[in-house]
């Protein structure tokens, strides 16, 4: 008789799968090697890149946040999806559990014209019993999730295989002492949080310890410029202009040999990588000067 073989598929992923379907009451989606991609695929993934299932997530904050504007969705998942490709999984993690712990913030019109600022919810925390929980085992993304209907969405919460798309959105299992570890080292470093976020974002390896004292206060300039003058430009996220506004005033600053980050450094590669990275960062925790995010974490 000709044993079966033992692989990855069989000893790990399926198993675990069948775990949580069987005992514990969970979906399980089986996808590997049979996955298709596009907008009425099994999953709604464009490519096996998305670990956020963002067709799941649609539907359940239209389902907790009934009655507002496409767009406004359209930049909750924005939001939610966005992370810079520099920062810390601490960082990551920190951001991912403020977005799911108390909602995120939006501004749009209502039908009388008027703006609103709105915290959108993405999980039900009151009912709780009516989170459906499933794991889905991919070809690109191989991990157990939470999706909603109507109360959460598909976020991959245990890898089951490393992923270099899951990295943004793994193990949010233990986020007040994520959380406990990143104030301690805002300490260690000198710095608030809010600063400490953006000399994440600049450092790079191999920094001497005089280039790091010099980036940390890179942080702190560049954050001090941004919250006193483009960030305060009202509903700043919801224009084109403003929004290359800010990404200029951050390129130029980093690009300033006496202010930012110094060409002997960073080439003029880097710059733009930082840039971007850093833009990303304020785009989702600044809609607003103070930051929403960060008195939320306070």
């Amino acid at each position: 008789m000709t044993p079966a073989p033992y692989t990855e598929d069989t000893l790990v992923q399926q198993t675990t799968a069948d775990y949580l379907e069987q005992p514990l009451g969970w979906e399980s989606i089986y996808a590997h090697n049979a996955e298709d991609f596009g907008p009425n695929s099994l999953l709604g993934r464009a490519s096996d890149r998305e670990v956020v299932l963002t067709s799941y997530l649609h539907a359940a904050l239209r389902s907790l946040n009934p009655g507002l504007p496409d767009a406004t969705y359209d930049d909750t998942v924005q939001q939610i999806t966005a992370t810079a490709a520099s920062q810390t999984l601490v960082a990551a993690n920190r951001a991912q559990y403020d977005l799911l712990r108390a909602g995120v913030s939006v501004t749009f019109r209502n039908d009388k014209g008027e703006r609103v600022r709105q915290r959108l919810k993405v999980f039900d925390f009151e009912t709780p019993e009516k989170t459906t929980f499933s794991a889905c085992v991919s070809c690109g993304c191989e991990a157990t999730s939470t999706a909603g209907e109507p109360t959460s969405w598909a976020l991959s919460t245990a890898c089951l295989c490393c992923s270099s798309s899951a990295r943004t959105s793994t193990a949010i299992s233990r986020p007040d002492q994520d959380l406990d570890q990143e104030e301690s080292r805002a300490a260690r470093e000198g710095l608030d949080e809010e600063s400490l976020a953006i000399f994440d974002l600049l450092q790079k390896p191999n920094l001497s310890a005089p280039e790091r004292e010099r980036i940390k206060q890179v942080a702190i300039e560049l954050l001090r410029t941004l919250k006193a003058g483009k960030l305060r430009v009202s509903q700043w996220r919801d224009k084109e202009a403003t929004r290359d506004a800010v990404r200029v005033a951050i390129h130029n600053f980093l690009w300033s040999d006496e202010i930012g980050l110094r060409s002997d450094d960073y080439s003029e590669a880097e710059v733009g990588t930082k840039t971007d990275d850093v833009f990303r960062h304020v785009f989702r925790t600044y809609p607003t000067v103070p930051s929403p995010y960060y008195e939320d974490a306070a």
